[in-house]
């Protein structure tokens, strides 16, 4: 599934996702990705598809590899829950965000939505009139980053309700498939209940510790000290 026509991932390839969404006047950036594109070749396509228009950052959740260009920018929104647990800080000022805030980018309106789970602050960026929300971590057709600490599994089902109630029809996503349905969240509901049931498959977890619970269309969660 393509992405929308005004939609581009800054940083294709990569590890995590950054999308520019672009309107008549201005455009809006969730997330900077991880670095592990090129910064040149990062601000070259930013150039390319946002042109003269004023970008506004806004910031799907905390980690690192969601925030990594954040220095390029003046200002950046995050969540406050969010960025009460941020770790080291981003060269640039903080501005909160909120339920229901919209950014309007001429001919394109976007809105915040709280989504809690993956981290207490998860936002998405919802388009009501053109069926989307990009969602950060909160949706995957892979394995989801479940930390102790951070990740709350009640506010994970409860935002996957939530997303599937909103009338969109696609989730934009940061990590594996680009887009994906939004019943894909009544998976991720399902895969909540197997985890606690322990009937997901238990396998080695990444970066040398934790495991890996998947179910059989291969989504999950990762739960780094398991």
């Amino acid at each position: 599934m393509a992405l929308p026509a005004n939609v581009f991932n800054l940083a294709e390839g990569g590890m995590s996702a950054s999308y520019l969404i672009v309107g008549g006047n201005a455009a809006l950036l969730a997330d900077t990705g991880a670095g592990d594109i090129d910064e040149a070749t990062f601000t070259a396509q930013l150039k390319k598809f946002a042109g003269d228009k004023p970008v506004t950052l806004v910031t799907t959740h905390l980690h690192q590899d969601h925030t990594a260009y954040h220095k390029l920018f003046p200002e950046y929104y995050m969540h406050p829950a969010d960025h009460a647990l941020l770790q080291g800080e981003i060269a640039s000022v903080y501005k909160p965000l909120k339920a229901g805030q919209t950014f309007d980018l001429g001919g394109v309106t976007l809105e915040i939505v709280e989504l809690p789970g993956h981290t207490p602050g998860s936002i998405g960026v919802l388009d009501r009139a053109n069926h989307y929300i990009c969602t950060g971590d909160m949706v995957c057709t892979g394995t989801i980053f479940m930390v102790d600490g951070q990740c709350d599994f009640d506010d994970f089902a409860d935002s996957m309700e939530k997303l599937l109630n909103l009338g969109v029809d696609n989730c934009l996503c940061c990590h594996a498939d680009s887009v994906v349905p939004v019943a894909h969240c009544t998976q991720q509901i399902q895969n909540v209940a197997d985890y606690r049931a322990g009937t997901l498959t238990e396998g080695p977890g990444m970066f040398g510790g934790g495991s890996v619970f998947t179910a059989a269309d291969g989504s999950g969660f990762f739960r780094p000290g398991v």
